[in-house]
């Protein structure tokens, strides 16, 4: 009765994802904890369920029919009749017999529902919209994907790499990067692609095909976020603001310039919040070479100085402004570079320290002296 009334009882206490029956939950539970008890006589292979290991195990029934086997022509996969492919290949968005085509592009759906659902990504209709942000969705799976970015829960783990992941797609689809596993070839160049979304993008630079317009200016675009990004001209909307300025940019990619070039200092805090998909390691490197680059060129305060220094060495560095008769000078010990001043009574001032190229590399002992100090020892 519970199918028939919807009630799903049994919840998951990390994903608080619910099930009809208990024993769903406890395959689920595997899903988290990278359980798989259940190993192939054949190969070796594990798998979580014993559902998962009857389907493997099919698989090698399939080497002993092969006079008989078809492959699909889509993902490549072996069917042991014509009859089991034209099923499989009803799963494909491309089934040639699937009887509800998409008017705007080549795609085919199982039925009017998925159909439905797909022309809701022509008319960029977003019913679905988060309450924590402005982001909206074509259906609600997505939404519920989405949510999990705010709360930071990754609950589908990598048993490789232990990876986190806020989906079990975005788990499936990153376990094939360990595996090598490419499913989806294109027919005309035979390069080979991870997920049948990428292969259908791909499938537009062969045939031009541009089936995501602006309706306003009637401009024809490739991809659904090239189009998205343009809308962005006509109303004028700039989505990705800032967190150090007022300035405000319509496009990510954007902000992510603006913050290097004009926030430098506050660069790496800004990565690690926005979780851009950067390289980290190179971009903290590349920021590293331009700071080194302005310390060479430049007549910078002894403030913006430590700044720099800092970045490029990640050593605490401590310099003060100090009156015109007190002579200053840093000294390294075990807790870091400290400076070692000769007198109590100070007076702010501004000093500009001039920063010769030889002396970049190593800072670790500079000396500050006014004028009459050199004259004295003159």
């Amino acid at each position: 009765m519970r199918i028939h009334t919807g009630e799903r009882r049994f919840e998951c206490f990390t994903c608080q994802r619910k099930f009809t029956q208990f024993a769903h939950l406890e395959d689920h539970i595997k899903t988290h904890s990278g359980d798989r008890p259940y190993v192939c006589d054949f190969c070796n292979s594990a798998f979580k369920t014993p559902a998962r290991l009857r389907k493997h195990k099919k698989s090698h029934e399939e080497q002993h029919v092969s006079k008989r086997s078809v492959p699909c022509p889509v993902c490549s996969k072996v069917m042991k009749s014509t009859k089991q492919l034209l099923t499989h290949m009803n799963t494909h968005d491309e089934g040639p017999h699937n009887p509800f085509p998409c008017d705007k592009c080549k795609k085919s759906y199982k039925n009017l529902f998925s159909l439905n659902l797909h022309l809701k990504i022509h008319g960029n209709i977003r019913d679905y919209q988060c309450m924590l942000c402005d982001k909206a969705f074509t259906n609600a799976s997505h939404l519920r994907r989405h949510s999990n970015s705010h709360t930071g829960l990754r609950p589908f783990v990598c048993n490789i790499c232990m990876r986190g992941f806020p989906c079990s797609q975005n788990l499936k689809r990153h376990m094939m990067t360990h595996t090598g596993e490419k499913p989806f070839c294109c027919e005309l160049c035979n390069r080979r692609f991870l997920t049948f979304e990428n292969l259908n993008r791909h499938k537009r630079t062969h045939t031009g095909e541009k089936p995501f317009s602006c309706n306003i200016c009637g401009r024809l675009f490739a991809h659904s976020t090239t189009a998205k990004e343009h809308i962005r001209i006509h109303t004028g909307e700039k989505p990705f603001s800032c967190p150090f300025c007022i300035k405000s940019f319509a496009l990510n990619k954007a902000l992510y310039k603006h913050v290097r070039q004009n926030h430098p200092f506050d660069f790496d805090e800004f990565k690690r919040e926005n979780d851009l998909p950067l390289n980290m390691r190179k971009a903290k490197e590349k920021l590293r070479r331009e700071a080194r680059d302005r310390l060479k060129r430049e007549t910078m305060s002894i403030e913006e100085t430590e700044r720099l220094k800092q970045l490029i060495t990640n050593e605490p560095v401590m310099i003060k402004s100090e009156p015109d008769d007190v002579i200053v000078e840093t000294k390294t010990n075990e807790g870091g570079i400290r400076p070692f001043m000769e007198t109590l009574q100070l007076k702010p001032v501004d000093i500009k320290l001039e920063i010769d190229s030889d002396i970049v590399e190593d800072c670790s002992s500079l000396i500050i002296k006014t004028e009459n100090d050199e004259s004295d020892d003159s």
